[in-house]
């Protein structure tokens, strides 16, 4: 089984709202400018918090702890929860930010538009049972490379936490079963992968550690 994504679309979303807000700043400049000042900007244009700021407001906020994984992930320095029409994306990577040219994910959790997450079950990431349900999404593993040849083929997730509005909080634990799709043996090699995330809704910023709460709470799932 063999899977493949590219990874651009939410840093080219990113990257058009960075143009936009640079362009409406510098027309609010020259406009004060021309008057003489005074008066002050908008506190949010089109919904977009400004981009010097909206690091800052999602480092208390989002959180990956790796509790085991025994293929060998790189560790990441950077997480941001996205979403769109196409559904949410909690994204794991190495970047500075959300336009880093060298923007690389190491995993991601996407989940389907208007999926009906109940907190606290256990979905299946593999074949679903009456037990474990099928998970409304995909957990994929990247490592750093713009596509992938890790399949996840079983495991389970389970969320502690779901909203999807903006502002929603998004936190849970998973242990993936991945098989490596570049392995020539029979059967391919397969590795478990498990961590503890904790996200808010449209935010972005440097790694935390998953708080003791969150880890607390997949502990006893």
């Amino acid at each position: 089984m063999k899977t493949s994504l590219q990874e651009t679309a939410g840093i080219e979303i990113a990257v058009r709202q960075s143009i936009r807000i640079a362009a409406v700043s510098l027309a609010l400049l020259v406009a004060g400018c021309g008057g003489g000042g005074g008066g002050s900007a908008p506190a949010a244009i089109d919904s977009v918090a400004p981009a010097a700021t909206a690091p800052q407001a999602a480092t208390s906020a989002n959180a990956f702890t790796t509790t085991s994984d025994n293929y060998g992930m790189q560790n990441p320095t950077y997480l941001s929860s996205t979403k769109s029409a196409l559904g949410i994306v909690l994204r794991v990577a190495i970047a500075s930010s959300m336009t880093d040219p060298n923007f690389k994910t190491i995993s991601r959790v996407d989940i389907l538009p208007a999926a009906a997450i109940i907190p606290r079950a256990v979905y299946s990431l593999g074949s679903a049972t009456d037990a474990t349900p099928a998970f409304p999404g995909t957990v994929y593993f990247f490592n750093g490379q713009s596509s992938t040849q890790l399949a996840t083929v079983g495991g389970t997730i389970t969320f502690t936490a779901y909203g999807s509005n903006t502002g929603d909080r998004i936190s849970g634990s998973y242990s993936a079963i991945i098989e490596d799709g570049n392995d020539s043996s029979t059967p391919r090699a397969r590795y478990t992968i498990a961590a503890n995330f904790d996200f808010i809704t449209d935010s972005n910023g440097p790694v935390l550690p998953a708080s003791p709460a969150v880890v607390l709470a997949a502990a006893a799932n």
